[in-house]
């Protein structure tokens, strides 16, 4: 299957950190602002940073590619992730022992290694499989159909985390344990 898999991360909470991700599948050639969607995944985490998140829900949506043997294109409104990934920061990082370019340890190494994973047991970056930014909520002049995909995704994955903060409400849980 070819397709479009949009993916968002995500965060709320103040003094838990809920973060979350969200997968989006849709059809190639679904008109301009209409999505076919195929299959939705979303997830919540505890104590993740946005990056942590959106990190997630790229090797959640590698990992449905890789599964359904699908060449997609991956859409995110992470630059963090799709220049990681485009620009090969991870060639450098693995070159310099996983330090950054400013000397510390490269955040979320464990999250890189397996999205890096995927992204070359896909054979990325390829016509089989691409990565592309596009600007959140709408911003700037991307097509209709990534506008509205982008969305989809941001809402889901806003909304695994809202859910995840009430379940935890509702239960009385806060802190460790928590989700």
């Amino acid at each position: 299957m070819s397709g479009t898999v949009y993916v968002d991360g995500a965060g709320s909470g103040r003094e838990t950190i809920y973060g979350a991700w969200s997968v989006i599948v849709t059809r190639p050639g679904t008109g301009d602002a209409v999505l076919d969607i195929v299959h939705a995944e979303t997830g919540a985490l505890l104590g993740a940073s946005n990056q942590a998140a959106e990190l997630t829900a790229a090797i959640m949506g590698l990992r449905w590619m890789l599964a359904n043997g699908a060449s997609c294109e991956m859409v995110s409104d992470s630059a963090y992730v799709v220049n990681g990934l485009n620009e090969r920061w991870y060639e450098r990082w693995e070159r310099n022992g996983w330090r950054a370019s400013k000397g510390g340890d490269v955040a979320n190494r464990e999250l890189w290694e397996t999205l890096i994973g995927l992204w070359r047991a896909l054979g990325g970056p390829t016509r089989r499989i691409k990565a592309r930014h596009v600007r959140g909520h709408g911003r700037g002049n991307d097509a209709p159909v990534d506008v509205v995909g982008n969305h989809v995704a941001d809402r889901a994955a806003d909304g695994a985390a809202a859910l995840a903060m009430e379940i935890d409400a509702e239960a009385g849980v806060t802190g460790e344990g928590a989700v």
